[in-house]
């Protein structure tokens, strides 16, 4: 996808990819939305797939071992998330980075960009999130929408490079001690929020103001944007557009 050939966009869809994920029978639909469509899982997923269009690429990678890092949960995703997503930005070199998860799928996702294309042409950096599990300010602070999101590419890869550094090191984590998760109140939402900020040069000192947090993400609504299955998990809850629309109320 292009924007006036100024600008070109990624898809990176990331997490472990089943026989009935549903993002495979939406590839070809994808491949024609995006530049890319850049799919990060992991080795050992069982699937079959043939005739991939030209501009569709998996990548596998083994399975981090949670035991080993530092500052995360070790019965969270997180980590897991934040890799996967962190190889499948490696691998781009768009402009652009919209990500989303292997067992969603949004058929109008590409109207997440069009906050993006108005903060490219001024020149500013911000991240478009879906509202499904983000939180308003005043109920939780900088609690982002981590499912379906998109932002500049250069700004993405900073952001989850440092964490993922930090978690395999451990080195910064007292000077950083927003993005240790085993610290009450730091949620995988609001890390990625954080680090995002950090990225683009946003001092921390300005951080907590719902000026600046509502300045830099924008949020979406999901079901705005056509057919639509979006999951939680622990919850045990799967919406769609059609039999159980998501509301942010029941989350």
């Amino acid at each position: 996808m292009s924007l006036g050939d100024k600008v070109s966009v990624d898809l990176v869809i990331q997490g472990p990819v089943k026989e009935n994920s549903i993002f495979l029978s939406k590839l070809y639909e994808y491949s024609e939305k995006f530049d890319n469509v850049i799919v990060s899982h992991w080795k050992g997923d069982t699937f079959e797939i043939e005739d991939l269009p030209i501009n569709v690429t998996f990548i596998s990678r083994d399975l981090p071992e949670l035991e080993l890092k530092r500052g995360v949960l070790k019965d969270s995703t997180f980590y897991w998330a934040l890799s996967s997503t962190y190889h499948g930005i490696m691998k781009s070199s768009s402009d652009f980075i919209v990500k989303m998860r292997t067992d969603e799928y949004y058929e109008k996702i590409e109207l997440l960009l069009e906050p993006l294309y108005d903060s490219f042409f001024q020149d500013e950096d911000i991240m478009v999130c879906g509202n499904i599990f983000h939180k308003p300010w005043g109920q939780y602070k900088f609690h982002i929408g981590d499912h379906l999101f998109a932002s500049r590419r250069e700004s993405l890869l900073e952001s989850y490079k440092f964490l993922v550094d930090l978690y395999d090191t451990g080195f910064g984590l007292q000077s950083s001690s927003w993005a240790n998760q085993e610290i009450r109140g730091n949620t995988a939402e609001s890390i990625l929020a954080k680090s995002f900020l950090k990225s683009i040069g946003v001092e921390e000192y300005l951080w907590d103001s719902q000026k600046v947090y509502e300045n830099f993400f924008k949020v979406v609504d999901i079901n705005s944007l056509g057919s639509y299955t979006a999951r939680w998990v622990h919850g045990h809850k799967t919406f769609t557009d059609s039999h159980n629309p998501f509301r942010i109320e029941d989350f």
